[in-house]
């Protein structure tokens, strides 16, 4: 899905019209849809839950530092004298399409998966997670599972949760220039708004997150 984004994203440098740009954003939005819930179960597949949260929060603050460095690299490419917009588009689909592809090697989604594990280690990866009582496969749909999400509360908590961050999120990033008029630039907006949801994302998370024993 990484890599897909990336072309998608790399596909604005062709559009037009309002029509294809539309056509592009609605065709990212519904790839970008899969990232928390991938994200989510890889966490779970590696980690207990008591080190989820602060590990979510974490992944929650990338989105804030991609808006800082790219807000740096569009300000340093604008600059430049052969500047063209598609440009931008062109650069972050492809430093995303290689993340995506380095993932794709890399990243296993569970310790079954990691092939550079040993068979003892990923016994030993599996036994630390047994606690949350999630599994790290699912092999078949279980309707079964699909009536229990529906009636546990800790659903909704999570769709309330990703709504009211979502949406506010959406309304910075698009229209954060608007009510700033005081900042010089668009890249010093979007900059300055990043750093401060990364401490509104990483205080919480380390705060809720049990400290365990040195010893």
């Amino acid at each position: 899905m990484c890599m897909l984004w990336g072309i998608v994203v790399a596909m604005h440098a062709v559009c037009h019209n309002f029509g294809s740009l539309a056509a592009v954003r609605f065709l990212l939005g519904a790839i970008e849809v899969c990232t928390a819930p991938g994200v989510i179960y890889i966490t779970s597949s590696w980690y207990t839950k008591t080190e989820q949260v602060s590990r979510v929060a974490l992944w929650y603050t990338t989105s804030g530092w991609a808006a800082v460095f790219g807000g740096f690299f569009s300000w340093a490419i604008y600059h430049a004298n052969t500047f063209r917009w598609q440009g931008l588009f062109v650069l972050y689909g492809s430093l995303t399409f290689v993340t995506g592809l380095t993932l794709l090697f890399f990243l296993a989604a569970s310790p079954t998966e990691a092939n550079w594990l040993t068979e003892e280690e990923k016994v030993m990866a599996l036994e630390r997670v047994r606690g949350n009582k999630t599994g790290t496969e699912v092999l078949r749909f279980d309707g079964a599972q699909l009536r229990e999400t529906f009636m546990d509360i800790r659903f909704y908590m999570m769709f309330l949760l990703l709504v009211s961050t979502g949406l506010p999120n959406g309304g910075v990033t698009a229209f954060g220039t608007f009510y700033s008029p005081c900042a010089r630039s668009e890249e010093e907006v979007k900059a300055t708004n990043s750093c401060v949801s990364q401490d509104q994302l990483l205080f919480p998370g380390s705060v809720m997150t049990p400290k365990q024993p040195l010893c």
